[in-house]
């Protein structure tokens, strides 16, 4: 209940993609607090070539991440484009979400610091 409340808060609406994006955070939450032999010899070689798999199942994790929230980002970004202005955001009452906050914040381009769909992702992978 708890994700479902959040991604409805981050994304307008539940994700299609919930069931994988729940099982790839927590996958990638247990790998970061885990620990490894190369944390403890970072400059060694031997520890390196012993921890090559949980650095590549962190690299299939993070593009599996970065497909689901392209989805979210591209499906808002294509609502915002068909609804011509006409409604507020994405979500299911018709009010921004924390995407189209982030979306009219990169268009309307006033910004101190511009921001990317790699800072979008950063951030709803934080409130995830």
């Amino acid at each position: 209940m708890a994700s479902s409340v959040t991604c409805r808060a981050a994304f307008g609406a539940a994700c299609k993609d919930s069931e994988m994006l729940l099982k790839t955070m927590a996958d990638s939450l247990k790998m970061v607090g885990g620990f490894e032999i190369v944390d403890l010899f970072p400059s060694s070689r031997i520890a390196g070539v012993m921890s090559w798999r949980k650095l590549w199942l962190m690299r299939v994790m993070r593009r599996r991440l970065d497909a689901i929230l392209d989805d979210v980002i591209a499906r808002h970004r294509s609502n915002r484009a068909e609804s011509g202005g006409r409604r507020l955001g994405n979500s299911e009452f018709g009010s921004e979400d924390l995407v189209d906050v982030f979306l009219r914040a990169k268009e309307e381009g006033q910004l101190q610091y511009p921001i990317d769909d790699n800072n979008i992702k950063a951030v709803l992978f934080v409130k995830s």
